[in-house]
């Protein structure tokens, strides 16, 4: 339940901003309390088209008393013995709204109160300034539940045409400016709750948002494992093949050295055309040979550096997946649900009586606060 004004300084009472009345005396059921100024002991006439609404008070007087006591440091020692109900109006609305929205999965209602001490006959109404908790509509009766005195209602408040303007103006107040605020973040697709736990929900889109990373980076592992195997492959077929050269240049040499040997002593014996033939295509396959260990050596040195240039690649992907998915569940953003107009109810409006306690501390009047909180 909202909060009451402040309490009437004992030094200078204050009650209204009407010109003050002198005190007069009340019947015997108020103790003989002086009223203060502004207030009746008979409740206001106000058309029967304006509903009215008298919050039930939950706090009785001398724990009103008492508290006020502590608030304000004065004694509450010379309190008169009469402490008499007080009702001071008030514009009174609820709204209930229910919002909707398939994207989030929102199905929900909230509902917002509003308690307006003045109400002119025209003019624009600061809505949000009076905001307050939303009430239990079965605490709103429709008759003063004990005998009580009354404050005199604004000209604005009783005036039954000035209540379809102010209809209007409090749903057109709660369809543009009362969203639902859903936390979400783009990257993730995630939505929270508006009611829950802004902390929670981050953590959970980081959460989600590792989840991801993860994922992607296994299959960007899987990826480069099948580059990497690729080339290792190759790499071992290259080796082989470079062994194999290795060995079959060895043999060619071990062929020539024999084939010179040879052809000196064919030379001798008149075989000329012979061996120089031999001896020329030990040379060609020689230099053949040599050309083609080279080659795969070159090959070999190409794809170490081509599998060096993918892990460096694998590496800066890696880096690239942790601060895309990083950045992501830090970029919490904000999506709005607003209510559809034909979901938005007007529950109550009218002339809602606010009670407080009115006694004389120390020969001051004061109106005590007779709701919690």
């Amino acid at each position: 339940m909202p909060g009451a004004p402040a309490s009437l300084p004992t030094a200078a009472p204050v009650y209204d901003s009407r010109p003050s009345q002198p005190p007069r005396a009340m019947t015997a059921a108020t103790s003989g309390l002086a009223l203060p100024p502004g207030y009746s002991e008979r409740q206001p006439p106000l058309s029967s088209t304006i509903a009215q609404y008298f919050l039930l008070h939950d706090l009785d007087s001398q724990r009103a008393l008492s508290q006020w006591s502590v608030r304000t440091g004065f004694s509450v020692a010379g309190t008169t013995s009469a402490v008499v109900l007080a009702y001071r109006p008030y514009l009174l609305a609820q709204v209930s709204a229910r919002y909707q929205d398939r994207r989030t999965t929102v199905y929900t209602a909230r509902q917002y109160a509003y308690m307006i001490p003045e109400i002119d006959r025209a003019g624009f109404i600061q809505w949000d300034q009076h905001e307050v908790q939303p009430f239990d509509l079965n605490r709103l009766a429709p008759e003063p539940p004990a005998p009580a005195i009354f404050g005199d209602v604004p000209p604005g408040m009783s005036d039954p045409k000035r209540y379809t303007a102010l209809r209007r103006e409090v749903t057109d107040l709660v369809y543009s400016s009362k969203p639902l605020r859903v936390p979400f973040v783009p990257e993730l697709d995630l939505y929270g709750d508006p009611a829950g736990d802004f902390g929670e929900f981050r953590a959970r889109a980081q959460q989600v948002a590792r989840e991801r990373r993860d994922a992607e980076t296994d299959a960007l592992t899987q990826k480069f494992e099948k580059i990497i195997n690729r080339i290792e492959q190759e790499e071992e077929r290259k080796l082989q093949r470079l062994k194999a050269e290795k060995r079959e240049l060895s043999n060619l040499k071990r062929e020539q050295l024999f084939t010179t040997g040879e052809a000196v002593l064919s030379l001798l014996r008149g075989r000329t055309a012979y061996t120089l033939s031999r001896m020329s295509r030990s040379g060609v396959y020689k230099e053949r040979s040599q050309g083609q260990l080279q080659s795969y050596e070159l090959d070999l040195e190409q794809l170490e550096e081509e599998k060096q240039q993918t892990v460096d690649q694998y590496q800066a992907e890696v880096q690239r997946l942790n601060e895309k998915w990083a950045k992501a569940a830090t970029n919490v953003q904000e999506h709005l649900i607003t209510a559809f107009k034909k979901d938005i109810n007007l529950d109550v409006i009218g002339v809602g009586w606010k009670p407080f306690w009115y006694a004389v501390v120390s020969g001051q009047p004061v109106l005590l606060p007779a709701l919690q909180g």
